[in-house]
């Protein structure tokens, strides 16, 4: 039995639109932008304010838990 950890896909923040702050991925594997932070609901990430964009499809590896996917935009300084 391996210690590893699976490896979680990362969005490519220089195709990200401007005006959104974080990244995660859908059980289904859809990457979304979103404008505010998500929480997870029981089958995907929901905004309480704001709308989420597709960022693209980003399959999650086996053994990825996709409530683990939130990323937030690093800092631009």
């Amino acid at each position: 039995m391996s210690d590893e950890q699976p490896e979680y896909p990362e969005p490519n923040w220089t195709t990200a639109p401007a005006h959104v702050l974080f990244f995660a991925i859908d059980p289904d594997g859809a990457g979304r932008w979103f404008f505010t932070e998500p929480s997870p609901t029981e089958k995907r990430w929901c905004a309480s304010m704001g709308f989420k964009e597709d960022a693209g499809e980003y399959p999650l590896p086996l053994g990825c838990d996709w409530r683990l996917t939130l990323r937030q935009r690093p800092s631009q300084q």
